[in-house]
């Protein structure tokens, strides 16, 4: 997603109230110079500054459990992206569907035997409770799993990460905010990774607002994200292979390959079942990227081998 099919316009004022960044950034970082390298898919290669935000639906398997596979493919080629001098941030999701496995394994343990059996028979289940209450359990249960594993898998590359969970407060509250954006500015310096994720274990799993929230789910918070830190690009990693002119479900639909803020049309179809975030969402979080100061936005599938990496080498991938 770019501002327009011409020349990069000027840059309009930020989708939010908030007062614009105080982010620091190096002579690379330069907008005019970011702007004027990004006008094309070709040109995404040389983007500097990448956030990458990894979806449930993405990091997860439909059974619940992380999807080893995806989580390691997605490393592997941040790893790469690292490796070629570049910035890399990742918004992870997962940590709610990592902690309901535990917490259904931690239900079982401390269920007495002879109940264990009658489930087997079909008398009881044990399949974990629902709510958003519950979630944030989840959550606060598989943040450190989730992390764990990351973690695990970017120092067999020999690069260090960090986690950050955030609230919406923390990008409200002016010192907060300049703290995040201290925190982030001096682990991109010194190549370390930073992993962030909605601390959802204190913010009860909210979803969708009819109020003014800065944010309500992780693809906003990618979004949110990248403006703060001068991102040349934002990669949104979907179960989809991009934004569709109408739900790919449908005979005929197509992939919009380039989508312009000045107008392109398409119908959403029924958002992913384990996500809080439906396509309506990503495009949304994609605009307020734009619209924000990222260069461009990239929505594709994270079940894709290599995506990123086709990505970054200008093909034909996604929206």
């Amino acid at each position: 997603l770019r501002t327009s099919a011409v020349d990069t316009p000027p840059r309009p004022a930020a989708a939010t109230t908030l007062a614009p960044p105080t982010f620091t950034r190096r002579a690379s970082h330069d907008p005019a110079i970011a702007a004027s390298m990004i006008r094309s898919r070709e040109d995404v290669q040389l983007a500097q500054r990448i956030v990458i935000k990894a979806g449930t639906s993405v990091v997860s398997t439909p059974a619940g459990f992380p999807s080893l596979s995806r989580i390691a493919h997605i490393v592997e080629e941040a790893c790469a992206l690292v490796a070629e001098g570049k910035e890399v941030i990742i918004v992870t999701s997962g940590a709610v569907g990592v902690g309901r496995q535990v917490l259904r394994r931690q239900k079982m343990l401390n269920t007495a035997p002879s109940a264990i059996v009658h489930e087997a028979n079909g008398a009881e289940s044990f399949e974990p409770e629902s709510g958003k209450r519950y979630a944030s359990a989840c959550a606060a249960a598989g943040q450190l799993g989730l992390m764990s594993l990351y973690d695990t898998l970017f120092k067999q590359y020999d690069v260090s990460t960090s986690q950050l969970i955030v609230t919406d407060h923390d990008f409200r509250t002016p010192d907060r905010r300049r703290n995040v954006q201290h925190v982030l500015s001096t682990l991109l310096s010194l190549r370390v990774v930073p992993l962030i994720n909605e601390n959802d274990a204190v913010s009860a799993n909210r979803g969708y607002q009819d109020d003014d929230t800065t944010f309500s789910d992780n693809d906003a918070l990618a979004a949110l994200v990248a403006g703060e830190v001068g991102a040349h690009l934002l990669v949104l990693l979907t179960d989809v292979a991009g934004l569709y002119d109408r739900p790919p479900t449908e005979p005929g639909a197509k992939i919009i390959s380039q989508y312009f803020l000045d107008g392109t049309d398409f119908e959403e179809g029924d958002k992913s079942k384990v996500g809080r975030g439906g396509m309506g969402a990503k495009v949304q979080a994609a605009e307020n990227a734009v619209r924000g100061g990222v260069n461009a936005t990239v929505i594709a599938s994270g079940h894709a081998h290599l995506v990123i990496r086709d990505i970054m080498a200008g093909r034909d991938v996604g929206t």
